[in-house]
């Protein structure tokens, strides 16, 4: 676990390039290709925040919440991993499926709930581990 802990980022790198090849072999098309280009994009983005270069979650701590522990405060590995893969991996990953499932309408809550999710979710994990609150 500590392992995915501290590499959930350069596992999806390999989605990333798995996504890209199932792309490659299934030729979807219309909006079931663009979903998945969007679960590629997110799996390069996400790599690219946190591993390479790897500068969002210092950038975050140090000038967002002018932390005293950037390094380790607010953001950590813990709540990026959980924030992460439950609102982007979660919610994203599950779009190009319901497509074949339902109509259309089925997009409409898995693009919003990520964008609502993540500061609940992060914030909360803040509140709880830390102490620290965000007014509004």
């Amino acid at each position: 676990m500590n392992f995915f802990r501290l590499h959930w980022f350069d596992i999806g790198l390999m989605l990333a390039v798995a996504v890209g090849a199932f792309v490659l072999v299934a030729h979807p098309t219309g909006i079931a290709l663009l979903l998945w280009l969007n679960l590629m994009a997110l799996f390069l983005h996400q790599f690219e925040e946190y591993h390479y270069p790897g500068y969002f979650p210092g950038m975050m701590n140090e000038v967002m919440f002018s932390s005293q522990q950037p390094d380790r405060y607010p953001l950590n590995t813990n709540t990026a991993l959980i924030v992460n893969l439950v609102t982007g991996w979660l919610f994203i990953s599950w779009r190009p499926y319901s497509l074949k499932r339902r109509s259309g309408w089925a997009l409409q809550p898995s693009s919003f709930l990520p964008v609502i999710l993540s500061p609940i979710l992060f914030f909360s994990i803040l509140k709880a581990k830390v102490g620290i609150t965000q007014e509004w």
